[in-house]
């Protein structure tokens, strides 16, 4: 799969998170690494769903041209797929354990 896809239902596109396929030595340097993957849910209303779409810093500043329309858009995504007013997700935290490499030694 590449950086980009479709999910199946073709409801929404989607993106891989960066680094999912990069091994933990590609930044952390050679050693033994032990990866964990703790899945969860979560729900967000109209204001947090907004809060962090406008977080990044790509999206328009509301002195910006675009911003109305890219609020009205996240806004009809938001109506299209809330269920009694929460938008539902889906998110995997990845805790990596090792002993990362240091100056010519593993630390």
């Amino acid at each position: 799969m590449g950086a980009f896809h479709t999910p199946a239902h073709g409801v929404a596109p989607s993106h891989r998170a960066p680094g999912v396929d990069v091994p933990p030595g590609y930044y952390f340097g050679p050693g033994e690494f032990e990866r964990f993957t703790f899945p969860f849910s979560y729900q967000q209303t109209w204001e947090a769903f907004l809060g962090a779409l406008l977080s990044a810093s790509y999206t328009p500043a509301p002195e910006q041209a675009g911003y109305a329309a890219f609020v009205a858009a996240a806004r009809e995504v938001f109506d299209r797929f809330a269920v009694d007013g929460l938008l539902p997700g889906q998110g995997v935290t990845e805790l990596l354990l090792g002993r990362a490499w240091q100056g010519g030694e593993i630390s």
